[in-house]
């Protein structure tokens, strides 16, 4: 407990008989009265540097903090370069998880050239407790200039790159630590865990296998076998292999946060809930857990729960920023863009390198309509495209910016599917025998992956078995396009199937939904395994993908070739990649922009390619004094989601307002930032706000009726309404659209053209704003427009649904036929 003065200890031997009973009894145990003589030696001698810094310890025992960090900065005040005193101080802030203090602090001391290996450890250490893996790998390097055979800076060194994915510099970090220590088994085991992560499962089990062999007590090398077997989904031996973990170590964090996980697999949410509970009855607050509990609440759609959760793991642990990811992701489910904003950023400015955030980040500002911001995040989303392979990009993210192009939304999907190379790899090798894992007494599992279905030379003789995937089988715009369509299929040729992985929110729409499909699977609590298995039970012929890389899609389950032909229709507007589909489903408008849009092939329906509803009644129209509008103005429509609305086309707006001086813009106000952001750019523009009316978020048929207000729609660009476009046609309301090249921007071109309203599609903002001026300056031409709609809407293409099924049920034939060919 004594130390003599050396070149960074200055602590002294001080012979005071409060101070060596206080020790004595601290060594014995006895806090309660060591404490007693540690303040009589204070007292004593306030001066006394070791009896602070003894005391510091003591209350960081009993976790009393505060007086913890009283004493101990004392101590450092009277010996400020003691590293006995520095370490404990860095100790003490990171038990408290203030790693920003902690950096600061030890930055500084490092400045004062106390440059030791032990404190540039603990700064690296706080790095990575912060998931900042460059700046840690930064100061693990600085200890090994310190000491070129520190294997702890070694391993840190390996840790790090592992952690931002540099596989084979992090192999040959822990090459260099067993060069130092041949035995030191964490290296041992981080390679083989790098083995896991590249999908080289053989490699990695022979790994595993020969360290539980050599140290059969040595919890992580059974834990790693565990991961393997579950991957494989072979969770019995996962469980044996997990339990043989907690048997040599109960408090295995990890090992007991699988157990959860292969509850979870199972369906067993209740049980794995309590588990969870358990664990932090035994480990106290962990961030981990907290963030793993927020993941189950998150999975089964309790998103208030999740969010509780979420909270608290970052609460729990200051810069924890997958916690702080995972929140935002909630925040986003529940409609929460601006909070997610703040997250996000929070995000980014914790670690500029957490790269799955810059895409959401990016969504989020645009859904906030945060224009002078957007600008940074869709630049480093780009370069993310095009510099890190590593890194999954949602698609989605990239297909709505006001620039994209076809070529840029093939090159998001490719770089999609790339990071999916685990998944894909492990269909693609599933007729692989399962002797090309090793076998042992350790590890004798089968792999039982999924087999590849064989596509037939002949259309079969019997229905033709047509599947349809969705999490949208609910209140949702997707199944107010396409309900009426599954009504309408041949029974005779078509056995039709629905696979629903999304909400059941017990509507009307669901329940009809149910009826017009003759099998209905309900799947949202299964694991994709079990929803590929299940659905290659059914041997369908045509599998229907209508989600694609948009929000609660599990399309990545195509690569495991789920029918004959897979079908990308409806939900994704754009090319989703020959790995998941083998067609995509457009029109003749659409696929005419004279670009190569597709990875895969086109199918054209001969009119426009999307169905609708043409049963659905309209109440009577509410009065404008209701809806907030003025009696006496002209009203242009614009029932978009925020993240449609660029700053370009709203100054367009503006424009078209300034022009026609008794007009209102009358558009959905979706969250308070992006109607603020609204009203001060329509300012600019010269536009009173009072000539800015939002409106509320009504049930369908509520919306439908009030449409009936607006006197001419003005539609967005490059992401054109799809559902909102059509919704206003049946209304009788003529929609102005300007078309580009991409299939999100010439959606609506394509519905306008399907009922003789191609005077309403231009190719320019210019040509629309003058368009739309012509029409709410003109009376008469537009009552004409709008009469010669509503009297002949029902009987175009658009909503001829009899003629569009017939349609579409001949282009699935003619896939089969390809597909033969």
């Amino acid at each position: 407990m004594f130390l003599l003065r050396t070149k960074h200890c200055v602590l002294y031997k001080v012979k005071t008989i409060f101070l060596q009973k206080a020790i004595k009894l601290h060594q014995q145990g006895n806090l309660k009265k060591a404490k007693q003589f540690y303040v009589k030696a204070i007292k004593d001698n306030k001066g006394n540097a070791q009896a602070h810094y003894l005391l510091g310890l003591l209350y960081q025992q009993e976790r009393k903090f505060i007086d913890s960090s009283k004493h101990l900065k004392k101590s450092l005040e009277l010996v400020p370069t003691d590293l006995l005193v520095c370490n404990a101080f860095t100790n003490l802030l990171s038990i408290q998880n203030k790693h920003v203090q902690l950096q600061a602090y030890v930055k500084s001391q490092i400045k004062e050239k106390l440059f030791d290996e032990a404190l540039v450890l603990k700064l690296a250490s706080s790095f990575v407790k912060t998931g900042d893996y460059s700046s840690a790998l930064k100061q693990f390097k600085s200890a090994i200039s310190i000491n070129a055979i520190s294997w702890t800076a070694w391993l840190g060194v390996g840790n790090c790159l592992f952690s931002l994915k540099k596989y084979t510099e992090a192999i040959s970090s822990y090459h260099k630590v067993l060069e130092i220590i041949p035995d030191q088994i964490d290296a041992q085991n981080n390679i083989g865990a790098i083995y896991i992560e590249q999908n080289k499962l053989v490699e990695a089990t022979k790994n595993f296998e020969n360290i539980v062999r050599k140290k059969p007590k040595y919890p992580p090398g059974w834990y790693n076998l565990a991961v393997i077997s579950s991957s494989l989904n072979q969770n019995e031996h996962a469980e044996n292999f997990n339990n043989n973990a907690l048997v040599l170590n109960p408090h295995y964090l990890d090992a007991l946060l699988l157990k959860c996980k292969l509850l979870i697999f199972r369906g067993e949410y209740a049980c794995a809930l309590e588990q969870y509970n358990d664990i932090l009855d035994k480990v106290g607050e962990s961030n981990t857990v907290f963030n793993d509990i927020g993941n189950l609440y998150f999975k089964i759609g309790d998103y208030r729960n999740a969010k509780l959760y979420y909270k608290k793991s970052v609460e729990s642990c200051i810069g924890y920023t997958d916690g702080l990811f995972n929140l935002a992701n909630t925040q986003i489910q529940l409609k929460e863009h601006p909070e997610a904003v703040k997250t996000l950023r929070e995000v980014v400015s914790l670690q500029p390198g957490y790269h799955q955030a810059w895409p959401l980040l990016l969504h989020c500002l645009r859904q906030c309509c945060l224009w002078a911001d957007i600008s940074l995040a869709q630049k480093n989303v780009r370069q993310l495209l095009k510099n890190n392979q590593n890194v999954t990009i949602p698609p989605f993210s990239l297909i709505t910016l006001d620039d994209s192009t076809n070529q840029e939304q093939k090159l998001v999907a490719q770089h999609w599917l790339m990071n999916q190379k685990s998944v894909i790899e492990l269909a693609k090798k599933s007729n692989e025998n399962a002797s090309h894992l090793t076998e042992s007494s350790v590890l004798n599992i089968e792999r039982k992956l999924v087999s590849k279905v064989a596509i037939e030379s002949d259309v079969k003789e019997t229905r033709i078995r047509l599947g349809y995937l969705s999490s949208d089988f609910h209140q949702h715009a997707t199944a107010h396009l396409i309900v009426r369509m599954l009504e309408l299929h041949d029974r005779s040729r078509f056995e039709v199937f629905g696979y629903s992985y999304g909400l059941n929110d017990k509507s009307p729409m669901r329940g009809r939904l149910v009826t017009a499909m003759e099998h209905f699977k309900d799947m949202s609590s299964m694991t994709d395994e079990d929803m590929v298995k299940s659905i290659k039970k059914d041997e369908i012929d045509i599998l229907i993908d209508l989600k694609g890389f948009t929000q609660n899609s599990r399309s990545h389950i195509l690569v495991n070739r789920l029918a004959k032909v897979h079908i990308n229709f409806l939900g994704y507007p754009a090319t989703m990649g020959r790995e998941l589909v083998d067609f995509i489903l457009c029109d003749k408008y659409i696929n005419s922009s004279g670009a190569d849009q597709f990875l895969e092939k086109a199918l054209v329906m001969p009119n426009c390619y999307q169905p609708t509803d043409n049963t659905r009644s309209i109440l009577m129209a509410p009065s404008r004094e209701s809806q907030g509008i003025p009696n006496d103005s002209f009203v242009f429509g614009a029932f978009h989601q925020s993240y449609k609305l660029s700053k370009e086309v709203l100054d367009c707006w503006c424009s078209i307002l300034y022009k026609c001086e008794s007009s209102v813009l009358w558009c959905l106000g979706t969250n308070e930032v992006a109607k603020q952001q609204i009203i001060e750019r329509a300012s600019q523009n010269g536009i009173d706000e009072q000539r800015i009316i939002f409106a509320s978020k009504v049930s369908q048929a509520e919306h439908m009726a009030r449409l009936q207000l607006v006197d001419l729609m003005l539609d967005t660009y490059p992401v054109n309404g799809h559902t909102s476009t059509s919704d206003a046609l049946w209304a009788g309301v003529p929609t102005i659209t300007s078309s580009g090249d991409t299939f999100v921007s010439r959606v609506a071109g394509s519905l306008l053209g399907a009922v003789g309203l191609e005077c309403l599609v231009c190719d320019s903002l210019d040509k629309y704003k003058n368009v739309a001026v012509n029409y709410a300056t003109n009376e008469k031409e537009l009552l004409k427009l709008r009469r010669e709609l509503q009297s002949s809407a029902k009987s175009k293409p658009l909503f001829d649904t009899e003629n569009y099924t017939k349609d579409f049920e001949q282009l699935l034939l003619t896939t089969l036929l390809i597909e033969e060919e």
